[in-house]
């Protein structure tokens, strides 16, 4: 804890009368940059916590650049910052205040987040804590404080630049690198392998893929220690909870999200902020059982079958499942009513979208709806999509395609499931997908194929429209490798290779697509995303960088195509 008066070095913060805060570090001679003049930090050094600074006017000039002034011939706004007069108190920044400012490579854990895995993880002093993906140093930083010069903190983080970013930022809070900090570099299992049993108190998982990490978490972990992770996605967080379940020697995982909203006070006048912080991410807390008991399980109501395909479910046993559920399938004399009343309000012939008749089901699968009128003009408007999807690419040097494999039996059986082979509509739709590719010179130079069965017979069936012009590398690893196995094929590829297709599974190809996705991508398309894609659907991506350095956020997904728009 650092009292007294501020001295060079130190990370300071500047706040005005309207609460616009800047952080920076003080240094002889140095100034900070505001939107009303500048402050001399040499008026600063010296000075205690709480006092003020007035700004004082620089020079117009050195506002401009001076290399190219014609930039800046539309931003009058630069001329004001050479007025000064602008008063600004002076504090040493709180640790959310740091974290906010500090710099940064990977994303951040806002600290709404870090401050809930700090109490829902029970993380006190004297712990011994291991931590997966240091990013930027955010959560580290906080860790280190939790735990305190009497514990200790174990750092795994995958890249190296990321763990040099979080290096640097708690040595600039702490005064000097922390002593009770190991901080590693290296994948996490591998890294994992070499440390001793059960020697950890609590585990932070902030990683693409935690669900790949639990075996070798568990390993290390202490009976009774607490597991908190950090995922962005609902099909992170699915697919997490159930990895946790399956294991059964973890406890049942408790799930929250938490959302942040200022208020404001002036008199009696309050009121919420507009601008709230809302959705960053979801936490998973569990904790470690014994060795050789079982984790006990409530016994819940049946849910939602998340394995098997309902298309490739009969009558008979799609009408077993509504029943399970303990849900109604809707008669089509109450669906002829709801389509009448809405008619009534909205003035809208809705009847012409009723189902084509199939068979004497007393029932109606809802998936039929708009298959009469409507499906000509629904299929022009899909041809026209693609058209106007390959026109974009053009605009791009580099273009991925992520695709999942084409529609596969269901799994049931004696047969392993990478084994599943391709139904007669599956088969059909990978050839269907390969000839819209190629009437749009949309056909890829290079393919990274899951090894499974059902991947390689959409790649083969695709091959026989591509001929033989694309490099095709099969990978165990897009089966089983989870998330990190497409970003590894980014960085394999050599950047002769303009058009990469990846053809993989779900979740994999759906997380990595929303993590490859950037910041100007549709909303839209990022919210189909987190829906997951049915099978042969595509996701399409362009940049203007080789696919060997893209990294996250790195390319435009431009469009979300299903196995229909290439019909």
């Amino acid at each position: 804890m650092r009292r007294g008066p501020l001295a060079a070095g130190e990370k300071v913060q500047f706040t005005d009368r309207r609460s616009n805060k800047i952080t920076d570090q003080l240094v002889p001679g140095g100034v900070t940059q505001t939107s009303h003049g500048i402050i001399l930090h040499d008026d600063v050094i010296g000075q205690t916590e709480g006092s003020v600074v007035v700004t004082v006017s620089a020079k117009r000039e050195a506002q401009v650049n001076q290399t190219h002034p014609e930039r800046d011939a539309n931003k009058p706004w630069k001329g004001t910052r050479a007025i000064g007069g602008w008063e600004f108190a002076v504090m040493r920044p709180r640790l959310a205040d740091y974290v906010l400012s500090m710099p940064r490579g990977a994303q951040i854990m806002y600290p709404k987040d870090i401050a809930q895995v700090i109490q829902l993880g029970d993380i006190r002093s004297g712990m011994n804590v291991l931590e997966s993906g240091a990013g930027s140093g955010a959560m580290s930083i906080n860790l280190l404080d939790a735990v305190g010069e009497g514990g200790s903190l174990t750092t795994i983080e995958m890249r190296s630049e990321f763990a040099r970013v979080a290096e640097a930022n708690a040595t600039v809070y702490f005064g000097e690198r922390p002593a009770w900090w190991d901080l590693r570099t290296g994948d996490f299992d591998s890294v994992a392998a070499g440390l001793p049993e059960h020697s950890f108190d609590r585990i932070m998982l902030d990683m693409l893929d935690p669900w790949n990490r639990l075996e070798q978490a568990y390993r290390v972990i202490a009976p009774g220690g607490v597991l908190v992770a950090y995922v962005t996605t609902t099909t992170q967080l699915s697919r997490l909870a159930e990895a946790l379940r399956e294991a059964g020697c973890w406890t049942e995982p408790d799930i929250q999200e938490t959302l942040e909203r200022n208020w404001k006070a002036q008199g009696l006048a309050i009121r919420p902020d507009h601008q709230m912080i809302g959705h960053t991410g979801f936490l998973m807390v569990s904790r470690a059982m014994a060795p050789g008991f079982q984790a006990l399980r409530k016994r819940d109501r049946a849910t939602k079958d998340t394995t098997t395909d309902i298309d490739s479910l009969t009558l008979e046993e799609r009408a077993e499942q509504l029943e399970d559920l303990e849900l109604r399938d809707i008669s089509d004399r109450k669906l002829r009513k709801v389509l009448r009343d809405l008619d009534a309000h909205k003035g809208v012939d809705l009847e012409r979208f009723m189902p084509c008749p199939s068979g004497k089901s007393e029932t109606m699968d809802i998936r039929h709806l708009k298959c009469g009128a409507g499906t000509g003009s629904e299929r022009a408007i899909m041809g026209t999509s693609l058209k106007k999807v390959a026109k974009k690419t053009k605009e791009y040097k580099y273009v991925l395609l992520a695709m999942r494999h084409a529609k596969t039996e269901p799994f049931g059986g004696n047969g392993s499931d990478v084994g599943r082979e391709l139904t007669d509509k599956g088969r059909k739709q990978a050839k269907t997908v390969a000839k819209g590719l190629a009437a749009f010179k949309m056909v890829p130079t290079r393919i990274a194929c899951s090894s499974a069965t059902r991947a390689r017979q959409t790649c083969d069936r695709m091959l026989k429209v591509f001929g033989d012009d694309p490099k095709v590398d099969y990978r165990q690893s897009l089966y089983e490798g989870g998330v990190q196995s497409v970003f590894d094929e980014l960085a394999q590829t050599k950047e002769k290779h303009r058009t990469l297709l990846v053809l993989g599974h779900e979740p994999t190809i759906s997380i990595a697509c929303q993590w490859l996705a950037s910041t100007e991508s549709d909303p839209t398309l990022l919210d189909l995303l987190n829906l997951g894609m049915s099978p042969a659907s595509i996701a399409v991506f362009g940049s203007n960088e080789p696919f060997n350095q893209w990294q996250l956020h790195s390319g435009e997904l431009i469009a979300l195509l299903t196995a229909k728009d290439f019909e």
